[in-house]
């Protein structure tokens, strides 16, 4: 079954103003034409799911800092992955407040005039 085919048969689970945020990792299979190119197989899920009438409303992008080394030569390890923020309605429920991160800039943090080693 395709990944978009699977995120329809999800999307039956969730009220109308739900949302899906996959984190999406893949391998080649073999398949494809040319070897050792990217096959951005995140972009092609984001695209198909868009096709089958999901809102792609953030690609949000996971940087992993102690990533895995990689054992591919000729070009650099990845050490961040895709998570896409998909809806299926134009109108969804979005608590932002439950994921804010207070900001810091320069050792101080916005808002207070303080350094945060004070």
């Amino acid at each position: 079954m395709p990944v978009a085919a699977q995120f329809n048969c999800a999307s039956c689970l969730q009220p109308p103003d739900g949302l899906c945020e996959p984190q999406l990792h893949a391998e080649p299979d073999g398949r494809w034409l040319q070897p050792k190119q990217l096959l951005l197989i995140p972009a092609r899920i984001a695209f198909a799911m868009q096709e089958d009438g999901w809102i792609l409303r953030n690609d949000i992008i996971w940087y992993k800092p102690n990533g895995l080394p990689s054992s591919v030569k000729g070009r650099l390890s990845n050490k961040y992955e895709h998570v896409f923020h998909f809806v299926k309605s134009r109108k969804y429920y979005y608590d932002l407040d439950s994921i804010r991160v207070p900001q810091e800039t320069l050792g101080f943090s916005v808002g207070t005039g303080r350094s945060r080693n004070h």
